[in-house]
């Protein structure tokens, strides 16, 4: 007989199980929700409480920010509103960055060496790298020196070596890298060289790499990689080179064989870590909403084709706020998707729930929960998930220490 809860402990020891192997090939979706996990600058709000705002804003903040500044801009203004106006007359529901800057790219395409929509070419190109640079702008960020959950995942991947761990992420600012490197850990991003570091596919492909080496993709791009327009050499330095721009790229609509090489590589190394030759394989999926539905399908075509492989997507809110990966939770077995009001676990959704006979102190690093609540009927209590939050997320890594690993390995 069907549960009608889902087990809160059955999870942690799921998740722990997972976690603590270091022979299983784990890798992280990391979506723009993370770096929002990251709060600072408190600021006096009504003289009691003190606010904290997110380092980077999620994508609907990010977008507000770059579109406000095009629109006031003396140079972009009129430009940005004949594309506000081709978005309104196409009625798109969602208009964030990355449908806009896609949108920008496939009317640049059509324009050709005339017009497309009411805009030229030049206009669109302008106005695509007025963009890049916006973004650049406000994702330009430093990690504050405190611990983040960028940190605490840093430090979870550093003395695994038994199997390389990839991190997947669809951001394009730097905290990932710089929480790598303050935690020594060594990792190859698809890049080689020094002066001029250059996109190797070659090695990408090859993978002949130090197991200890951590696997870092960036699906969108970055804001230190540059398009060289003569060589089309991708560079990865800040300062601006005469003949390059920014290599941003969140759809998948690409209009130069230059731009798609980085972003058709770096989603084939996705389909090949979870197709793993039919070899078990776990992904967690953190700050990621599931509407890009190129990804989706990139990741459900991976987890049907081998059985194996689990996916656990950790979501912030209640799960009715993901229907794209709802479906996907029902139709793929290896999905499971984790919300605050429950969980889809094999097609089956379910509510929280604490057993009070499995209860255990790691519980509160998971859940949110009552134990005046527990009903005698069923001996649990409701409980709210809280590791949809990056923040909450990376205590839990944290907990995962290498001596904790040794003895599981050992079956002590």
């Amino acid at each position: 007989m069907t549960s009608a809860f889902s087990s809160a402990s059955a999870l942690n020891r799921r998740l722990a199980q997972v976690l603590s192997i270091e022979k299983m090939p784990i890798g992280f979706f990391l979506g723009a929700g993370c770096p929002v996990a990251v709060q600072i600058g408190a600021v006096a709000g009504d003289g009691v409480e003190l606010v904290k705002s997110p380092l980077i804003p999620a994508v609907a903040g990010l977008t507000k920010l770059v579109m406000d500044e095009l629109r006031n801009s003396s140079t972009y203004g009129e430009t940005t509103a004949l594309i506000q106006a081709v978005l309104d007359e196409d009625e798109v529901s969602d208009q964030n960055i990355e449908i806009i800057l896609g949108l920008v790219r496939t009317l640049q395409l059509a324009a050709g060496k005339g017009n497309a929509r009411g805009l030229t070419s030049t206009q669109l190109q302008t106005l695509d790298e007025a963009m890049c640079k916006a973004i650049q702008g406000h994702v330009d960020k430093c990690l504050p020196d405190e611990v983040t959950p960028y940190s605490q995942l840093a430090k979870f991947l550093a003395p695994r070596r038994g199997t390389p761990v990839e991190i997947f992420t669809t951001n394009y600012d730097l905290l990932l890298e710089q929480a790598l490197e303050e935690a020594n850990v060594p990792y190859f991003d698809g890049f080689v060289g020094s002066r001029h570091p250059f996109f190797d596919l070659v090695a990408i492909e090859q993978d002949a790499l130090p197991k200890r080496w951590a696997r870092l993709w960036k699906l969108h791009g970055s804001i230190n990689w540059r398009q060289h327009k003569v060589t089309r050499r991708v560079c990865r330095t800040h300062d601006a080179v005469a003949g390059e721009d920014l290599l941003i790229h969140p759809s998948h609509r690409k209009y130069d064989d230059s731009r798609r090489m980085p972003y058709l590589a770096l989603i084939d190394r996705l389909r090949h870590f979870l197709k793993n030759q039919s070899k078990p394989v776990a992904l967690f999926v953190h700050g990621f909403s599931f509407s890009d539905e190129h990804l989706n399908d990139v990741i459900e075509e991976g987890l049907k084709a081998n059985q194996q492989s689990a996916c656990f997507a950790f979501q912030y809110a209640n799960l009715d706020s993901y229907p794209r990966a709802i479906r996907m939770a029902e139709r793929c077995q290896n999905f499971t998707l984790m919300g605050a009001d429950g969980e889809i676990s094999r097609g089956i959704r379910r509510p929280w729930a604490v057993l009070q006979s499995s209860f255990n102190s790691n519980l509160d690093l998971i859940f949110n929960w009552n134990p005046e609540e527990f009903q005698q009927d069923t001996s649990s209590a409701p409980a709210e998930f809280k590791l949809g939050d990056f923040a909450a997320f990376g205590r839990y890594l944290q907990t995962f220490s290498h001596e904790d690993v040794e003895e599981i390995e050992e079956g002590k």
